[in-house]
């Protein structure tokens, strides 16, 4: 559903899956660029690791979600994995504006988080979403509030929402 194709230039921010970010480095090949910011420098390590391990060309970077390190205008995509719906809601409006500054024309924002569970389900879930985040419409309030357009949800699948703007 991520939409990566050869040449993209890609930022992931957070990196829960470094096996998946790993396979995006690969999806945008040598003519491509492939980044990824986290919080800490075990999870550099670990996206390095898997990088390593596929064969994948990218650049991991330790940072704060609230100030990307990164030149205006400079990626097609940008993913946000499980990134902005446990966080605070000033973060979260801060990182999704640092998003929009790094993202060149025709870009696109792609959010990749829990999906909302229900009965029992929800009970049991050892995932945490901010409430307010979720009551307040999720990932495409939270795009549209911060000047996204065309924004839907893609889909569901593997207890992963997909959300885009």
């Amino acid at each position: 559903m991520a939409g990566i194709k050869m040449g993209d230039r890609v930022l992931q921010i957070g990196c829960r899956n470094p096996g998946m970010f790993a396979t995006f480095g690969l999806q945008v090949g040598f003519s491509g660029h492939s980044c990824a910011l986290v919080e800490t420098q075990e999870t550099a390590d670990r996206a390095k690791n898997a990088a390593a391990r596929t064969g994948a060309l990218i650049e991991v970077d330790v940072g704060s979600f609230d100030e990307l390190p990164y030149e205006d205008e400079l990626f097609n995509l940008v993913i946000l994995w499980d990134a902005i719906s446990s966080i605070q809601p000033r973060l979260r409006v801060t990182c999704l504006r640092e998003v929009r500054r790094v993202l060149a024309g025709g870009g696109r924002c792609l959010i990749i988080e829990a999906a909302e569970r229900g009965g029992l389900g929800a009970l049991f879930s050892k995932r945490s979403i901010d409430q307010f985040y979720a009551s307040s419409g999720g990932a495409e309030s939270s795009l549209r509030g911060e000047g996204f357009v065309a924004v839907r949800r893609l889909g569901e699948g593997e207890d992963l929402a997909f959300t885009e703007g």
